[in-house]
Parts: structure tokens; sequence; C-alpha cells
């Protein structure tokens, strides 16, 4: 079954790049484009200190003549594109979001977009550049902000996604919701983990074990989730290497808090050093969320964490 899983991400992720190519979704090749571009519009900088940024850079890793559109600053740092621009359609008309693009586009020669909404933003300026340059347009949503969170207005999402002629979502949860609500075909295109970095037999430490040493991978997405790990592991006996982004933008991480639980921050270490320190650890602590009806980062939790 792992094995089929893998097979048909490696086709999903090959039908993305293929719209990156001249001619898919149906459209002739045209001999006129010289040097076309592929847009891909986030929300915030790609990079990796955090999951949107370390997939997209995956995904895309060799690819040539990309822009990276971002609607807002967060990270202090932008690792991915030939070029990347910031363009912030808030609080424009529909008019406006148009000539915000074309503003900030003219000259170019836009092929295909690629666009993972978190806001409106990203939505807007997807469907301008679909409508203003004719690029194909793709939707890849990773997180929902439609169906338990309301910060995508409905009008707004089903027009974005009738307009793209592929559709991804990483989670099955995520694409079920989807389809149910809009009626469209999404495909799964899971963030797994590169096949030679997952071990095929058990390898765990026995120094780690007698240490009662554990590891915690990945962000937090709320201050709730991160106060409540720390007051569980208070007392706990457990040293806890932390490997992960721990600056974020809108969450704290008290250096005493970290101290009173046992925890030590790693920072993020590249996928094959990552993989090797992980074989040291007898259990990994992954933060997640809660699905209390008006509990934070909801949707997240019940669509798109682990």
């Amino acid at each position: 079954m792992d094995e089929l899983v893998l097979l048909r991400n490696a086709g999903l992720r090959a039908r993305l790049l293929e719209l990156l190519a001249p001619g898919g979704c149906g459209a002739a090749p045209s001999a006129e484009l010289d040097a076309p571009i592929d847009v891909v519009v986030t929300l915030n900088e790609v990079n990796n200190r955090h999951g949107t940024g370390s997939l997209v850079k995956r995904i895309f890793r060799g690819r040539k003549n990309i822009l990276s559109i971002r609607s807002r600053d967060d990270w202090g740092e932008q690792d991915f594109g030939d070029w990347n621009i910031r363009i912030s359609q808030q609080g424009r008309s529909r008019q406006e979001c148009f000539r915000n693009v074309l503003y900030h586009l003219r000259g170019r020669k836009i092929r295909s977009v690629v666009s993972i909404p978190f806001m409106a933003d990203e939505l807007l300026t997807a469907i301008a550049i679909h409508e203003a340059f004719g690029a194909k347009l793709c939707a890849y949503v990773m997180d929902d902000q439609n169906i338990t969170v309301p910060a995508i207005p409905d009008n707004l999402m089903r027009e974005f996604l009738e307009k793209a002629c592929l559709r991804l979502a990483t989670h099955p949860e995520l694409r079920a919701a989807y389809e149910q609500k809009y009626g469209l075909p999404f495909y799964l295109l899971p963030a797994v983990v590169p096949a030679a970095l997952v071990a095929d037999q058990p390898a765990i430490s026995q120094s780690h074990v007698t240490a009662r040493r554990a590891a915690l991978l990945g962000s937090f997405w709320d201050q709730s989730w991160f106060d409540g790990l720390c007051l569980a592991l208070e007392g706990s006996g457990f040293a806890i290497d932390w490997f992960g982004n721990n600056r974020s933008p809108w969450l704290r991480f008290p250096a005493e808090r970290l101290k009173a639980a046992g925890i030590s921050p790693q920072g993020i270490l590249p996928e094959e050093r990552l993989a090797h320190e992980l074989k040291k650890y007898p259990f990994v602590i992954v933060p997640a969320g809660t699905l209390q009806e008006n509990g934070p980062s909801r949707g997240i939790a019940a669509l798109s964490l682990p």
C-alpha cells in the first residue's frame, strides 16, 4: 500500500510539473513565447522556516524561470525563485487588484500560476494573472481558510476553483471537504518524506532511552498548545530536543518556560541530518491542535495536521 501511495504521489507531482510546461491543460504551445515565466503565489516568504515553504521548494526544485509572489512579509527571509515580489491586495477592489498585478508584471510573459491560498489576496492575485495573461491556473490547498474558518468568501473560492485546471490538496480530509462543498474534483498531493529518508528497520539508541530523552518535531500553530505541552512536561524527567522553528512572528516561546519543561531548541536541520538524528529517540512529539468548536486553528487541526 505504501508503495502505491508513493507511486501515485510521484504521478501527481509529475502532473503539476507538466502544467508548468507548454501545452499543459490542453493548451496549444505557442512559438511566440520567449522564456515564459511560471508564477507561484503564497501568503508569505518561501523558506525553510515553515512547512509551506519547505514543500514548495521541494516540489519546484530544479525548475527555472520561477517568479515567487507573496502577499506579505512575516519571516524576513525569501530564498526561492529566480525573482520574487510582494503584492498586497488588501482593501482593493477587483479592478484595482487587476491593475496592481498588471503594474508589477508588465512586460512579463506568464505561462502558469500555482496558487497556495491562505487569504483572499492569493486568490485575487492568481485570478488576475490567469485572466490577464491567459496563464494556466493550479489551486494547491494546504490549509483550510474557507470551510471551518471563513477567512476566504465562498464566492471567491468557488470562482478560483472553477478557473483552475488542476486542484490539489495535501490531506484526504481536506480533499473530501472541498469536493463535497464545491462539487469539483481534487487530487491528493501530500507532503511526504522522500523515500530515501525513511528507515525500513527500527533503530533506537538505547542511550537515549535510558537517559529519558525524546524529540519534539515541527512548529506550533497556537500559543495554548505550546503552553499546555510545557505544563505537561514539567517534572516529567524527560529532556526534549526540539527540531523546528522556535522563532515565530505570532507566538512566544519564553526561555524560562522552555527550560522548566526541559525543551532544548535545536533549530531547523537539513532533512538528511534530521532523519539521522531522529533515529536516536524512543519517541517523537508532534505539535497538533484541538477540535474544540471555538478552539484556535480548528480548521488546520481538523483538516490538515498529522
